[in-house]
């Protein structure tokens, strides 16, 4: 069963969208909304699970604790699934993190389609009395780039940090399989990276920062979310 539990929240940042205009679309049947969705992975090699203050594998069915103002968002097979992959901003809130300050974040996710510049996204730092003002680390699974990003309370996003960065040239690279991205906070640092791509790692820093809410977030992709936890950084 998920933990909504939040002992002492730490605190998170706001950040981006991509402005890739391409329109390309990507399918993969095993990753189509319309069929079941793969197995998950057990979350392993974060904290241990009596120190980390929020987890969430998506089991119960519902979305229960989690504010969803954009994007069609469902609980699925045991995932969290954003379906729609038009969108150029679809995210979801936890509300328990809220006033969430220093963490080590972990999300394991796959990409169900998208275009080429499509993203699958951590937001953090989500302001909940007005959530478009929110930081977010920015994953390109078809190759382009990592892209740390904020967005004001009107939802004007700008780019704090881009990586140039194109995954598909790894040996054996699947753009469709399931990535872990890992996010740390320390006061208004934050490093960001995706534990299966070497040379992804971003550290940005910004004064706006303080704490808010965090949450899944896509890019013009539909995807699929396994499990998140939130811990103490060590």
């Amino acid at each position: 069963m998920p933990s909504h539990t939040c002992a002492h929240p730490p605190s998170i940042q706001r950040i981006g969208e991509s402005t890739n205009s391409q329109n390309r679309t990507f399918k993969h049947t095993p990753g189509d909304p319309s069929v079941p969705p793969r197995r998950r992975e057990p979350a392993d090699g974060g904290a241990d699970a009596g120190t980390c203050f929020f987890r969430e594998d998506f089991d119960d069915g519902r979305l229960d604790g989690w504010q969803t103002p954009l994007g069609t968002w469902v609980e699925r097979g045991g995932e969290a699934v954003q379906t729609d992959d038009t969108l150029a901003r679809a995210y979801a809130f936890a509300e328990a993190t809220d006033g969430s300050t220093d963490l080590r974040l972990r999300a394991r996710f796959r990409q169900l389609s998208g275009i080429p510049g499509g993203a699958i996204e951590i937001t953090f730092g989500v302001n909940t009395a007005s959530p478009l003002e929110q930081f977010f680390c920015n994953f390109e699974p078809n190759g382009a780039d990592m892209v740390f990003m904020y967005s004001d309370a009107a939802g004007d996003s700008r780019s704090l940090q881009e990586l140039d960065l194109d995954p598909t040239t790894m040996p054996g690279y699947d753009p469709m399989a399931s990535y872990t991205m890992v996010l740390e906070i320390r006061g208004t640092s934050f490093r960001c990276w995706v534990e299966e791509v070497p040379g992804s790692e971003m550290i940005q820093s910004d004064p706006r920062y303080s704490s808010g809410a965090i949450g899944m977030k896509t890019y013009r992709m539909a995807a699929a979310y396994d499990w998140i936890e939130v811990c103490p950084v060590d």
